[in-house]
């Protein structure tokens, strides 16, 4: 079990028998002459959608066919986030992304440092 992880390679098995896969790392230097790759895949049996963070762009490609759906600025690109999230503060109303979205992904971030410490996999 390495002192530092930088990178990871997540496979999910949801009780549905759909399949999720995160990869991530951070082990990437500042003087790489390309940008890395940040997107977001949701592959299903009709189709895909791509939320590409380097050119700001989601693409949609199902049996109906190609569509280029949103490009957004970068700098941006979290205001509508914060301002939602100021306007349930101040009104006191829930956010959309609740506690428990986010208690369930840093369960599935914590299962994985487990599988990684004791090399089973984990069932929760």
């Amino acid at each position: 079990y390495p002192k530092h992880n930088d990178a990871a390679l997540i496979l999910v098995r949801f009780e549905s028998g759909s399949l999720g896969l995160v990869q991530v790392t951070w082990g990437l230097v500042d003087t790489m002459p390309f940008k890395a790759s940040a997107k977001l895949e949701l592959i299903g049996d009709k189709g895909v959608i791509e939320i590409d963070t380097v050119d700001h762009s989601v693409k949609m490609n199902s049996e109906k066919g190609f569509i280029n759906l949103i490009g957004w600025d970068r700098v941006n690109a979290f205001n509508g986030q914060l301002s939602h999230f100021l306007d349930c503060v101040q009104d006191n109303k829930p956010t959309k992304i609740g506690l428990k979205q986010g208690l369930d992904s840093l369960k599935i971030a914590l299962a994985a440092q487990e599988c990684v410490r004791t090399g089973k996999s984990k069932v929760f």
